[in-house]
């Protein structure tokens, strides 16, 4: 019979994701997510096997719990056009926050990690993926009810879109002026025009 945990499994996994996410994965030693966890040794190896991959435990939480969610909130909210030019114009509002600051978790972990680690390679290539294709399902959207341009390749402009979006989180955890911020996602209406 498996014992009964002492944690909180889902809160203790979403402090290990803070952690990494803002100090990054090869930064962090098993004491400081320990700490941060607020979990002992035992407990950690019995529920989460290893750092490791309690680091692709944290991306995919990350992804369905904090992007995922993010996405279908804009889309049951808004009309397509209008999802898109939100989601951009919502990155202006982390430039003032400083654990917002730290810019997007994938984009952390991709840049520090996807070169040399193939299990981390997958996960991101997937998660770009599933992402380019929600922009894909937008534009769709919008040039069927009028919003966006229907002149426009739905796949190249998803994918433009969704590496617009990487760099402007890039330039965040970069700490550019919100001047410039504002001028890189400017561009994002007159793509869709």
């Amino acid at each position: 019979m498996p014992r009964t945990k002492s944690f909180d499994v889902a809160q203790a996994l979403d402090k290990a994701k803070d952690h990494f996410w803002a100090h990054g994965y090869e930064s962090t030693s098993m004491d400081d997510l320990l700490k941060a966890m607020g979990i002992n040794r035992g407990s950690f190896y019995d529920t989460y096997e290893n750092k490791h991959k309690l680091l692709l435990d944290a991306l995919d939480c990350y992804i369905e719990q904090d992007i995922k969610h993010f996405f279908e909130q804009l889309t049951h909210e808004l009309e397509p056009r209008d999802a898109i030019i939100a989601l951009f114009n919502g990155q202006l509002n982390r430039i003032d926050d400083p654990k917002e600051r730290f810019g997007c978790f994938l984009i952390n972990t991709a840049l520090e990690l996807a070169p040399k680690d193939q299990a981390v390679a997958s996960v991101v290539e997937k998660r770009y993926g599933e992402l380019t294709q929600l922009f894909i399902k937008l534009v769709k959207q919008g040039q069927a009810d009028g919003s966006i341009n229907d002149q426009l390749n739905p796949t190249q402009t998803g994918r433009l879109l969704f590496n617009h979006l990487l760099g402007i989180l890039v330039l965040l955890r970069s700490r550019v002026s919100k001047t410039m911020l504002k001028s890189v996602i400017s561009q994002v209406h007159r793509l869709l025009d």
